[in-house]
């Protein structure tokens, strides 16, 4: 993440378009990870739209240290 990285090449290889059978799992990945997060966020917003927030400022007040 921070700080400095040291990289050593040990090979390279010309770039190549890949085929459909080798990305195939790799794009099912994406695209199952897509759906869930897409899954996620519409139960959360559900939810949000459910729930009932009430502020009770003489509570905050009582547990409130001096």
């Amino acid at each position: 993440a921070y700080g400095y990285h040291i990289l050593k090449v040990t090979d390279i290889q010309p770039a190549r378009a890949r085929s459909f059978a080798e990305c195939r799992q790799e794009l099912l990945d994406v695209l199952r990870a897509q759906k869930e997060e897409a899954a996620f966020n519409a139960w959360l917003n559900n939810l949000k739209m459910k729930a009932v927030v009430k502020k009770e400022i003489n509570v905050l007040r009582e547990n409130t240290p001096s």
